[in-house]
């Protein structure tokens, strides 16, 4: 097997499935915050339990992003799904010094969630598929 060979016609680059991983995680991170703010305003969440909820956010955030882009790129699928999870680390990284200054007290506990769901997406799409219907069988007379 050749270093630069696609593994399929429609498969993408590592950039391009990445980028698409990281818009697919960063989407699914605003649902999940605009449903998270909607139950607690509406009092349906009590606020000290939102702490769960961003929990599982992060976690089905990362999976997402992560099996996207391993998708995308077909090949090579446990260090896609853990550069997908590095950048969206970055990311949450990012947006929690734009809004809450230099507080990177949970820092550690986010990147272990976002770690475990791209780790849970690489497992489940590194497994090998069955192949169905097997072709044509000639018998012989």
């Amino acid at each position: 097997m050749t270093v630069n060979h696609k593994p399929a016609g429609t498969a993408k680059s590592i950039p391009v499935g990445l980028a698409y991983g990281w818009l697919a995680e960063t989407i699914c991170m605003l649902l999940c915050c605009v449903v998270l703010s909607v139950l607690v305003l509406g009092g349906k969440l009590k606020w000290e339990m939102s702490g769960y909820g961003i929990m599982v956010m992060l976690l089905l955030c990362s999976y997402i992003g992560a099996s996207v882009s391993s998708d995308l790129v077909q090949h090579r699928k446990l260090m896609i799904c853990l550069l997908s999870g590095g950048l969206y680390i970055l990311t949450v990284i990012g947006i929690m010094t734009l809004f809450f200054g230099v507080q990177y007290s949970a820092v550690g506990t986010s990147s272990l969630l976002i770690l475990g769901g791209s780790l849970v997406s690489a497992l489940v799409h590194s497994a090998e598929k069955k192949k169905r219907g097997g072709g044509r069988r000639k018998r012989k007379l």
